[in-house]
C-alpha cells in the first residue's frame, strides 16, 4: 500500500491508486486472471499519468513495483510466462529506486525467481531464489510465510535440476514453518507436503513419503473431495511411492482414481494424467491385469514431452523412473 503526506491531492491520488490495485488483486486470488492483468495495466497507466509532473510524497518507484510484481503474478497465473518474466524482472528494477527497497527484495526476487522457473531457465531461478532466501533471513526475526514461500519455489526450482538432497532441508523448513502458522488442513500445508513427499520418494525414504502423502491425500480429500483434481494430483505422488515398495495394489487403487478424475478435468496433453495413466498402466501390469503396458507408456511419454518440450530434467526424471518400474 502507498502512503502518502496530508495534502488533499496527495491522498487522493493515493486512495486512487490503492483502489485500483486491491481490486486488480482480489482479481488475482479469486483466479479472475483476465480482469487481474487488466487491473494492473489499468494502475501502471495510472502511474504514467502522474509522472514527475506532480510534487506528490508517493513513493511511485515501490508503487510500479506492486503494478508490476502483480501483473507479472497475473500472466503467469494466465500461462503467459515470457510477458510474466519480463515484468517481474521491471518491478525489481522500480523496487531498486524506491526506499522501501530492503523490505521487499526477497519478494520481489522470489517472483523473478518463480519466472525463471516457468521459463525453463532453472539454473538461474535457483540462484535468484538463494539469493531472495539470504536477503529473507537477514530481514525477518521469525519465520514468516513470506520465508516459507521463499523455501518452497527454491526447493522446488532444486528438485526441476534433480538436486533432491540438497532440496529436502528447504522443504523441510518451509513445511515447518506453514504448520506453525498455519490451521491445520491449509492448503498451503499440503502443497509442502506434497514437495516434501516426494523429494522423500526421490531419496528413497519411501515409508515416510507414503506417510506424508497419506496425510496430504486426507486433507485435500476433505476440503474438496475424492474426485477433486487437487487430490487426484496429490495420489499420483502416492501411488508412485506405493510402487516404490511394490505396495502394487494401493498404487492401483490410487492411480485408477486419479486417472478417471484428471481424464474428466483436462486435456489430453496434460502431464499429469500423462503421470497418472502411465503409473497406472504399470500397476495394472504388476497386478496381471492387464498386458498393454507399452502402449500405454509411450503414449504419455509422448504427451509428457509435449507439454515440457524445454524441460528436458523433468521429462529424463519421468523416462528413468518409468524405465525403473517396468523392470
Amino acid at each position: 500500500m502507498i502512503t502518502s503526506n496530508n495534502s488533499t491531492s496527495s491522498n487522493y491520488t493515493t486512495l486512487k491508486l490503492n483502489l485500483t490495485y486491491q481490486k486488480a488483486s482480489l482479481a488475482n486470488t479469486l483466479g479472475e486472471y483476465a480482469n487481474a492483468v487488466t487491473g494492473f495495466k489499468n494502475l501502471i497507466e495510472q502511474l504514467n499519468g502522474i509522472g514527475d509532473s506532480q510534487n506528490l510524497s508517493i513513493d511511485i518507484p515501490y508503487y510500479y513495483f506492486v503494478a508490476h510484481n502483480g501483473l507479472g503474478t497475473a500472466l503467469s497465473n494466465s500461462s503467459d510466462e515470457s510477458a510474466a518474466l519480463a515484468n517481474t524482472k521491471l518491478a525489481i528494477d522500480y523496487l531498486k529506486k524506491s526506499p522501501q527497497k530492503n523490505d521487499y527484495i526477497a519478494e520481489a526476487l522470489v517472483s523473478y525467481g518463480h519466472s525463471l522457473r516457468s521459463t525453463g531457465d532453472l539454473v538461474a531461478s535457483e540462484n535468484t531464489l538463494l539469493e531472495a532466501l539470504q536477503f529473507a533471513r537477514q530481514q525477518q526475526e521469525s519465520p514468516t510465510l513470506s520465508l516459507a514461500h521463499n523455501l518452497n519455489q527454491l526447493a522446488s526450482s532444486m528438485l526441476r535440476l534433480n538436486k533432491f538432497d540438497e532440496a529436502l532441508p528447504y522443504a523441510l523448513e518451509g513445511l515447518s514453518i506453514r504448520q506453525n502458522l498455519l490451521p491445520t488442513g491449509h492448503m498451503e500445508v499440503v502443497a509442502s507436503m506434497g514437495i516434501v513427499g516426494y523429494l522423500r520418494i526421490a531419496v528413497g525414504d519411501y515409508d515416510q513419503a507414503i506417510s506424508d502423502l497419506l496425510i496430504a491425500s486426507t486433507i485435500s480429500e476433505k476440503k474438496f473431495s475424492a474426485d477433486h483434481p487437487r487430490t487426484a494430483n496429490c495420489n499420483i505422488y502416492l501411488g508412485l511411492a506405493y510402487l516404490k515398495v511394490n505396495d502394487n495394489q494401493s498404487a492401483f487403487d490410487v492411480l485408477s482414481t486419479s486417472v478417471n478424475v484428471l481424464q474428466q478435468e483436462v486435456s489430453e496433453d496434460n502431464n499429469r494424467l500423462a503421470e497418472a495413466e502411465a503409473l497406472h498402466a504399470i500397476a495394472a501390469t504388476r497386478l496381471n491385469i492387464t498386458n498393454d503396458v507399452d502402449a500405454v507408456l509411450q503414449s504419455a511419454l509422448l504427451r509428457f514431452k509435449k507439454t515440457h518440450v524445454e524441460d528436458t530434467y523433468r521429462y529424463q526424471r519421468f523416462v528413468n523412473t518409468l524405465s525403473e518400474l517396468s523392470q
